[in-house]
């Protein structure tokens, strides 16, 4: 109950933001979202925000549903093209990726922020030779085994623990290879769910069987903590 009021309260807000003037109101997750997509959008236009959280379809819903115009919702697939059941909304758009940051790591600003903020030995150890696409693959393969352990949480309702995870207790910090047992060990720990330990580390294993595509897979906040 308490969803729909918020997603109508939601809705109101932007229904009085759109009377107030006519520039496009964007429907976002969270102020992350805000800052980079501002960059996007050409400010001469007054463009006005409103985060949501986990409510961009439910909000989008009912705005379509008063035909109300000049408003769209973006937010991230997760794992719904895992699923095969991405959200179909008049307005609403979907990450290409698993979520925003992925999108991000394997776009033309990910060279910019390396080159700028990271080690130069460290990154010439993490590619060798190779170009930069070699990094952004280990870092996939690195969150791959969280990544599956997020999906079997969300699809099982698991009410496992993921909140500031501390990746060198189950990632090697050198070679960036994770070791799925530990992980599975540590964050069901974490969560007092201890009896889920030996099924968790079977359920990640078997949804990596189903050959995920990694991007639709990792969570770009576990690849950025990686990075």
């Amino acid at each position: 109950m308490r969803e729909h009021l918020n997603a109508d309260s939601y809705a109101n807000t932007a229904r009085m933001l759109r009377a107030a003037f006519n520039g496009l109101i964007c429907v976002f997750e969270g102020s992350s979202d805000c800052n980079v997509y501002v960059a996007m959008f050409d400010l001469q236009k007054q463009v006005r925000y409103l985060c949501v959280g986990p409510l961009v379809m439910a909000v989008m819903r009912r705005l379509n549903g008063t035909a109300t115009t000049g408003v769209i919702g973006i937010m991230d697939a997760d794992f719904c093209r895992l699923e095969g059941n991405c959200p179909i909304e008049e307005n609403l758009f979907v990450t290409d990726d698993h979520d925003l940051e992925v999108g991000l790591i394997f776009s033309s600003a990910f060279p910019k922020v390396v080159s700028e903020l990271g080690s130069v030995e460290k990154v010439h150890r993490a590619m060798g030779n190779g170009d930069l696409s070699i990094l952004q693959n280990a870092l996939l393969k690195a969150t791959t085994h969280i990544g599956s352990l997020r999906w079997l949480n969300q699809t099982n309702s698991l009410s496992l623990n993921f909140d500031r995870v501390d990746f060198s207790k189950f990632i090697d910090e050198e070679a960036l290879i994770e070791d799925s047992e530990r992980m599975c060990k540590l964050i069901c720990q974490r969560s007092n769910k201890h009896g889920l330990i030996e099924s968790a580390v079977r359920g990640v294993a078997a949804n990596l069987a189903k050959a995920p595509s990694l991007r639709q897979l990792c969570c770009g906040h576990d690849m950025v903590e990686v990075l």
